[in-house]
């Protein structure tokens, strides 16, 4: 069954998963027919009047922040932190207008800040209540913050990398949850979004010393499994253990179904990289079959399973051959690095949706370093950005993550491939450029 159903009355269509499918103006999730059907959907568009659009979005969300603050009790979330510093006494700001209207939040969540009489600063996560969260079922909802927290507590107890601290995780169904929604209480990291464009050269080369330092980290901590990773025995308790983890299903949207009794289906996880790719294509065929004819549909999945057939056969994948896999953050576009005034890098944010891979798919290169124009032009030549992280990291010694820089184009443009909010034009440029590359 599709995940989600589109938000027209009457109409049994799938709705389009990720941002392509949820109007900007209302944020309703709609089929392929009906989110351009201007007589059906009527909400302007960018192309018609952003202005409007954008003026419709502020009040979309300034009602969910409103809806929020009826529900959050933010005297119990003082108390709950408090707690967690032995009695250590917290502010948390009122939840009025004007406080709202500037309150942080990116696309899929919000943060408040709680600040302790000691001068100690936290802040709680909240999931959004938008389009794209709150259609996904609560198990759903659930398995993204659990493993946003475990991936972050692993990397602060197991690893060199450095994350901001875990210290309570309250998933969206707990019951008897007197603090009225779920939350992330975590520790609140001095330093600025990177900007790597606004980065001159010397900085730069700062910044990828220490990234190359953070794939090696993550290169010495294998995986077995391919999916994301699970706090054991939760509510959290001796996470400082290896043993406190393990690796559970895939949390993304992506990877999501909705089974005939209602509950979710997830993918994973999987023993080997051609089990991951098998059941990926099957997934995506079923996202592309919400949109195209079933002929089409079939064809497209056809397709993909030769050409994943050539891939596995090219990195020599085998679905007997044991495997390591190793932790890659799935939303690599630069803003997810704080960084201090001298460019030194303070922590790695948003690790939702973080999930372990093949070597060659975990450490291409992050998506910052990527030409974006020329990449979307088809070409696959290393920008100089990853020419100057190759070198970085072959200076390093680190020669293996170095190669999968180098080759690593082929990472990027299966992960395109694979991402159903890419529009057609899109998907025939990652098609063409992918199939060139395993040629």
């Amino acid at each position: 069954m599709p995940l989600y159903r589109c938000s027209l009355a009457g109409c049994l269509l799938a709705g389009l998963r990720g941002p392509s499918g949820t109007c900007m103006a209302c944020s309703r999730r709609f089929c392929v027919e009906h989110i351009t059907a201007s007589s059906l959907h009527d909400c302007p568009t960018y192309e018609s009047d952003p202005r409007a659009v954008d003026d419709m979005a502020e009040k979309n969300l300034q009602a969910e922040l409103h809806e929020l603050a009826q529900r959050l009790n933010l005297v119990e979330l003082a108390r709950v932190a408090s707690s967690l510093r032995n009695g250590q006494g917290c502010t948390i700001h009122e939840l009025d207008d004007q406080y709202l209207r500037t309150l942080p939040r990116g696309g899929m969540n919000i943060h408040l800040d709680i600040v302790f009489n000691d001068g100690v600063e936290w802040i709680c996560r909240i999931r959004r209540r938008s389009a794209s969260i709150q259609d996904l079922p609560l198990d759903a909802q659930d398995a993204v913050v659990l493993s946003e927290a475990a991936t972050l507590l692993f990397l602060a107890n197991q690893t060199s990398v450095p994350v901001p601290r875990v210290f309570k995780v309250v998933p969206p169904s707990t019951r008897d949850n007197l603090v009225g929604v779920g939350y992330l209480l975590m520790e609140k990291v001095a330093g600025k979004p990177m900007d790597w464009s606004s980065l001159n050269a010397l900085s730069k080369r700062k910044v990828l010393e220490q990234l190359a330092d953070i794939f090696h980290s993550i290169y010495e901590h294998p995986f077995p499994l391919i999916g994301c990773l699970h706090i054991n025995n939760h509510p959290l308790a001796a996470f400082t253990s290896a043993s406190a983890f393990s690796i559970s299903h895939l949390v993304a949207e992506g990877a999501l179904s909705q089974k005939e009794d209602g509950s979710t289906g997830f993918l994973g996880p999987f023993t080997s990289t051609c089990e991951y790719l098998k059941a990926s294509v099957a997934s995506n065929t079923l996202c592309v079959s919400s949109r195209e004819s079933q002929t089409s549909s079939i064809s497209h999945y056809l397709a993909l399973e030769k050409s994943f057939n050539r891939l596995a056969s090219r990195y020599n994948f085998s679905a007997t051959k044991p495997e390591n896999f190793y932790l890659r953050h799935m939303d690599d576009k630069g803003d997810h690095i704080l960084l201090d005034d001298v460019y030194n890098i303070v922590a790695i944010i948003d690790w939702e949706w973080a999930q372990t891979l093949p070597e060659p798919l975990a450490f291409s290169s992050p998506l910052f370093l990527v030409d974006v124009a020329a990449y979307y032009e088809g070409q696959d030549g290393l920008s100089e950005d990853e020419r100057l992280f190759v070198t970085v990291l072959e200076e390093k010694g680190h020669a293996t993550l170095a190669k999968c820089v180098r080759n690593g184009r082929l990472a990027h443009r299966l992960a395109h491939l694979l991402d159903t909010d890419s529009d057609s034009g899109d998907i025939q440029i990652h098609w063409e450029s992918y199939n060139r590359l395993i040629s």
